[in-house]
């Protein structure tokens, strides 16, 4: 029954998605997960040029155990968005997941994800007087919501505490409120909380 009721929201809304995702979720919810991959692929058909269908069908095979179905629909959105950042850094996070996701694969689509990034940007490119000598160790700073608990932090501990300490000296600018977990990231590396800063400071 909620399934007929949702078919009808989409019928007369089929360019918003909150439809798709509840009708989807309702097959999910009985197990049926075909009929809800098939709602996001008439969601897809029903948007064109619009990734949401994508990310939200990749986001629920995720979340289902459906990890390598989603590795492929991310695929698939990559190939059809290939400018889109959105889409790409999908693919990026649902590989994260994947068993036997290649290295350089990861590597060459986050250099692609950076690139695309960068093109978008408005903000003018910032002129740095620091020295050039090769021999010095680089500054590298990691602006994050969550040096915290939290997923992303996890991740990020385990390349912090690899780095080479004479080759690269690390700076953690915080956008979160501390934990016990904040405590630990201050401790590799030069630790700057930024929570409430104008944005002009926070750039500077």
């Amino acid at each position: 029954e909620a399934a007929r009721e949702y078919e009808e929201i989409v019928a007369r809304q089929p360019r918003a998605i909150e439809g798709w995702n509840e009708l989807a979720g309702v097959w999910v919810r009985a197990g049926e997960f075909d009929k809800a991959w098939g709602v996001f692929r008439r969601a897809a058909g029903a948007m064109p040029g619009e990734t949401t269908p994508w990310l939200s069908w990749t986001h629920t095979m995720v979340r289902t155990g459906e990890v390598e179905a989603g590795v492929r629909v991310a695929r698939e959105a990559a190939s059809a968005f290939p400018e889109s950042t959105e889409i790409i850094e999908n693919l990026c996070l649902t590989l994260a997941f994947a068993d036997g996701a290649g290295a350089q694969e990861l590597v060459d689509l986050h250099k692609r994800l950076g690139g695309l990034m960068a093109q978008g940007s408005r903000r003018p490119a910032a002129v740095f007087t620091n020295s050039r000598d090769p021999n010095r160790p680089l500054k590298v700073a990691f602006w994050s919501t969550d040096f915290r608990f939290h997923a992303c932090a996890f991740f990020l501990a385990g390349l912090l505490t690899r780095l080479d300490r004479s080759r690269v000296q690390v700076f953690c600018y915080a956008l979160n409120a501390p934990d016990s977990v904040s405590q630990a990231f201050a401790g590799l590396g030069v630790y700057r909380e930024l929570r409430r800063g104008p944005e002009e400071e926070v750039a500077r």
